[in-house]
């Protein structure tokens, strides 16, 4: 997908801004959706029952938003703000799946009032919210003990969802005349054998009379490694495809986040000071902006410019702008020596997923103006501020 972002001169146009900035590629988001567009049409039958939403922890920009109303089937959120926000930029427009941690009692009003469900993350909180959702259809976070466990995989170590064999479930549910229409199951990143796990224990569940009612399988996201590969898509898809033809009554949702966004924002920064040892045989680059405010997790690459050979370059210390030791980007980098000197252009990427929500302020320094590229041109739209 990388030839997406050189159509259109993109990089050396971005070059051209003032700094600090990021740039999303609205042209990058539109492929990556065609792309899974086009793996479901060839890999599932019945592909209106499969539900395309996007997880806004990922970017909430608003630009952002507006721009994937048009090609998606709904919005994932974790907060009121987020909800609140989703229902201001697309008014009445998409699905929208909440589940969360925390909800508060009004807010919970308030979805149901606006025709979604609260998909509920623990026995606690079903039954501190027993009497507002009476004889009301529900969602049910599920927590899943998987064979396959890493560091954004916890299984039942997890303290998110419920367990759907706990006693108590059954007893809530009975008591309160609720119906289970939706489980929502999230995991962290996935592949094909995971995803075939997933499918046998929503089987299982699906088995259990309690959950007869159930019309939505929402299995999350977490789908950037997969599709980076891409070697196991065709069997993604198609475990999904036999699921379906099994339950025809049951719809599937995947909201793949940073898989839509991530490889779409690029920073842009500028070299604000530069040093050099005592021997001078290091530089240290002080950019205009900071890492340690903008990136918790991920690590962004240098794009430009270009890394050089050891031997062929001069050795540098890529620092970010506050007095935090530890704010850098690279240490002993090698690059060409013509390539460093005062207001230099840098940019670094991916950073389109989990940065603007995941940032900093240290010493008030704001977040980078943001600016959006789409069709050659590139535009910054005020209306962001306003949130």
């Amino acid at each position: 997908m990388m030839e997406v972002l050189k159509e259109n001169n993109f990089f050396e146009k971005i070059t051209e801004m003032d700094t600090p900035a990021i740039v999303y590629n609205l042209d990058y988001v539109r492929n990556v959706i065609d792309t899974i567009e086009s793996d479901i049409f060839h890999h599932v039958k019945d592909t209106d029952r499969v539900k395309l939403f996007y997880s806004c922890k990922a970017n909430s920009n608003p630009k952002i938003i507006h721009f994937l109303n048009k090609y998606i089937d709904g919005f994932d959120v974790a907060s009121e703000f987020e909800y609140k926000k989703i229902k201001t930029i697309c008014e009445k427009g998409n699905t929208i799946s909440y589940t969360s941690p925390f909800i508060d009692k009004e807010i919970l009003q308030e979805i149901y009032s606006d025709g979604n469900l609260f998909d509920f993350n623990s026995i606690s909180q079903l039954m501190a919210n027993a009497e507002l959702i009476s004889n009301k259809e529900i969602g049910l976070r599920i927590n899943m003990d998987l064979r396959e466990v890493n560091e954004t995989i916890l299984g039942n170590k997890s303290r998110f969802g419920v367990y759907y064999l706990d006693d108590r479930l059954e007893k809530i549910i009975k008591k309160n005349f609720l119906k289970i229409k939706k489980l929502h199951i999230h995991t962290g990143e996935k592949s094909a054998s995971i995803m075939e796990d997933i499918i046998n224990r929503t089987e299982k569940i699906l088995a259990n009379p309690l959950f007869e009612d159930v019309e939505t399988v929402d299995v999350g996201g977490g789908l950037i490694n997969l599709y980076k590969k891409r070697e196991s898509i065709k069997e993604f898809w198609s475990i999904i495809d036999v699921f379906l033809e099994k339950h025809p009554k049951i719809n599937i949702v995947v909201e793949p986040g940073s898989l839509i966004v991530a490889l779409s924002g690029y920073l842009i920064s500028s070299i604000a000071e530069l040093d050099y040892t005592i021997d001078g045989r290091k530089a240290n680059i002080t950019l205009d902006t900071s890492r340690h405010n903008l990136f918790t997790w991920n690590k962004p690459n240098l794009i430009f410019p270009k890394k050089v050979d050891n031997e062929k370059g001069f050795e540098c210390n890529i620092n970010g702008c506050t007095c935090y030791e530890l704010d850098f980007f690279m240490r002993s980098v090698h690059l060409d020596i013509n390539s460093i000197y005062p207001q230099q252009k840098f940019i670094f990427g991916p950073v389109g997923a989990y940065v603007k929500s995941n940032s900093k302020s240290l010493h008030d320094y704001p977040f980078p103006k943001e600016y959006y590229f789409s069709e050659g041109s590139i535009e910054r739209n005020e209306v962001d501020d306003e949130f």
